[in-house]
């Protein structure tokens, strides 16, 4: 899924996600001693922070938010 700030943040966009909004990063490897696919990690990125940029909203209708933007 393309995840923009234009088309996620806005009052007229009736496609917003929540802005709890989280991705879910699942690290993966395989075993050589079994050669079977291993998970070996998970990290959760916030999309979104308060609009002071430091936190993430934590409730869903949070009216301040600010699209989580860098180089991850």
């Amino acid at each position: 899924m393309e995840i923009r700030p234009e088309n996620q943040i806005g009052e007229t966009n009736n496609k917003m996600l929540d802005p709890t909004t989280l991705i879910e990063i699942i690290v993966e490897t395989i075993d050589r001693s079994d050669m079977n696919e291993k998970i070996i990690g998970y990290a959760y990125f916030p999309l979104f922070l308060n609009k002071e940029g430091s936190n993430p909203p934590f409730e869903s209708n949070a009216a301040q938010y600010i699209f989580n933007k860098g180089c991850y």
